[in-house]
């Protein structure tokens, strides 16, 4: 039995963050494992590091996340390096508004998806960290 929206206005928006929601969660495979179809949310109010952002970076998933702890240094929201959204940690509205903005831009998406995994790979690549250990050890050597 197929159910009907709801007539209230205020329902009808409801329902339609609703279906929104269910469109952004659903996984799809890609050549790398599965992927969302969408930028990857998983707002926290205290991450230390936040490595499911890397991950999701690397896969060119862009991350929302709350500015706090790992994902503030880790993801950059603004400008044309942005990798990322962030939003105010116990903020619904400003989550909400962001869910909204990055699931109906393609092309923001894209850009900070290109981005994000331009980032992850130029700095947390395992050559990247060998480089850092080894000059941290030819520092502490020389010292």
């Amino acid at each position: 039995m197929r159910r009907h929206p709801p007539r209230h206005p205020r329902q009808q928006a409801e329902h339609r963050q609703r279906r929104l929601l269910r469109r952004v969660a659903r996984p799809r495979r890609t050549a790398h494992g599965p992927q969302l179809r969408r930028p990857h949310g998983r707002p926290s109010l205290n991450e230390p590091f936040g490595m499911v952002y890397l991950e999701a970076m690397s896969c060119g998933t862009p991350p929302i996340a709350t500015a706090t702890g790992g994902p503030a240094r880790t993801i950059t929201p603004n400008g044309p390096h942005a990798t990322g959204w962030l939003v105010a940690p116990d903020n619904a509205a400003a989550l909400a508004d962001t869910l909204v903005a990055a699931v109906t831009d393609a092309s923001e998406r894209k850009r900070r998806s290109d981005n994000s995994r331009t980032h992850v790979h130029t700095t947390y690549s395992w050559t990247t960290t060998a480089d850092r250990y080894l000059a941290a050890y030819d520092h502490a050597i020389q010292h």
